[in-house]
């Protein structure tokens, strides 16, 4: 069996995810956190975690500290981000982070068993954005922002600090392309360049 941590400051709500990983997708042991402090002590046992499942919000802050430290520190730990945020914005943010997956707490026990058997086969579950493979961009445009699918995808590489390069090898398409996409981003957010795309979704998480 592989281990998991749960990370989110309503115990509640944590101890009943814990125990759906346990009864229902055969995880063991599931530890708790409901604070950056008691996340911290966890993540420093070994072994790390097969997973973590990290509610975006901890306290009045998001969780990207966090985030950033399991991503960074735990190369192969999966991580799934949950909100119960509406905003899109979230998730594209989550994935910019390192997260492999993002669900929104109003989803169905169903849709979380199918997102963390997706994560533990390697695969990413941004329903949202496009297929997990990234050969697909039927998804529905993202309201928030008014993005395409793809431009999704490209935004949330964009904001891994890939290159143009990087993104058309990893999407499967050609650099033009690309670059048309990075474009019409621009655009979109009325900037001339990707470093004010960053500066821009870096401040853009705002309060609770």
């Amino acid at each position: 069996m592989s281990n998991a941590l749960v990370i989110d400051d309503h115990p509640l709500v944590a101890r009943g995810i814990a125990g759906y990983l346990s009864a229902g997708c055969g995880y063991a042991p599931v530890e708790l956190a409901f604070d950056r402090a008691q996340a911290a002590a966890c993540l420093r046992r070994a072994p790390a975690p097969a997973l973590v499942v990290l509610d975006f919000w901890l306290g009045q802050r998001p969780a990207v500290d966090l985030l950033q430290h399991v991503a960074s520190h735990h190369p192969e730990t999966r991580i799934l981000v949950l909100s119960g945020d509406e905003d899109a914005k979230i998730m594209l943010q989550a994935q910019a982070l390192g997260a492999h997956g993002f669900i929104k707490k109003s989803d169905p026990p169903a849709v979380f068993a199918e997102a963390v058997r997706a994560l533990a086969q390697r695969r990413s579950w941004f329903p949202l954005l496009a297929c997990g493979d990234g050969s697909s961009a039927t998804a529905p445009p993202l309201a928030t922002h008014g993005l395409t699918a793809r431009q999704a995808q490209v935004l949330g590489m964009m904001l891994r600090g890939e290159s143009n390069k990087r993104i058309a090898e990893a999407l499967c398409l050609s650099e033009p392309t690309v670059k048309e996409h990075v474009s019409a981003i621009l655009r979109r957010f009325d900037v001339s360049s990707r470093a004010q795309v960053l500066a821009l979704f870096s401040g853009q998480l705002g309060q609770r």
